[in-house]
Parts: C-alpha cells; structure tokens; sequence
C-alpha cells in the first residue's frame, strides 16, 4: 500500500511538474490572451531579467536574445501545433488514471483542480 502511495505521489508530482511547464511554454510562445491577469510580455520580460540578473547579459546580449525569440515564433508555434494534441492526450490518460487511484470526494476535487488549472491555462485542453 505504501509503495502504491509514493508511486502515486511520484506520477502526481510528475503531471503537475509538466503542468508547470506547458503553462510557462503557452504563456511565453503561445497564449495570446492574458493568463492569470499577466500577459505573455510581462511574463517573458520578467524571464528576461531573471537570465540578465542570473547570467549578467549586456544590453546587447539582451537585444539580440530577443531577435532570436522573434526569428523563431513561427517555428515554435509550428511545433507546438504539431505536439499540442499528443501531449493533450497524454496528459489526459495520467489524469485518468490519477483519478483512479483516488477516492470519489478525492476525485472530485482532482478534477475541479484540473478545471482551474485549465481556465488559468497551465494545462492545455
């Protein structure tokens, strides 16, 4: 039983881990709407000083950062319309069998959790 539990916990962990990080994608190469009342800009100019703050890039640096990013939103946006359905998908089949493992308060709770997520668009759906 306890194995079962850290399993769990461990692919819980996982899903919200990758949750995080196709939110931070859509909101940086993707969403064109604000999302969790900060727009898509604010959140890459704060990225951006974090990496000038964390790495010490000039203004140049910074500058040419940003024509990189410009020159590739079309081929990123490209791959993410590739990608976007097989990782909808899958992140649907861990939360399915995430609510499997809980019980039923537990699951409805899980899935008004997932519903929020969705509407502050950290998962994709």
């Amino acid at each position: 039983m306890t194995g079962q539990r850290v399993t769990a916990g461990l692919v819980l962990l996982s899903v919200f881990s990758l949750g995080a990080f196709v939110g931070v994608f859509i909101d940086r190469h993707r969403a064109p709407r604000v999302s969790a009342g900060v727009s898509p800009n604010d959140i890459h100019e704060a990225a951006m000083a974090e990496l000038r703050d964390e790495l010490g890039l000039d203004e140049e640096q910074i500058r040419q950062i940003h024509l990189i990013m410009a020159n590739r939103q079309q081929l990123v946006e490209r791959v993410w319309e590739q990608l976007r359905p097989e990782l909808v998908a899958a992140m649907n089949e861990v939360h399915v069998e995430i609510a499997a493992l809980l019980r039923p308060e537990q699951r409805e709770r899980f899935h008004a959790w997932l519903e929020q997520r969705r509407l502050e668009a950290v998962i994709p759906h």
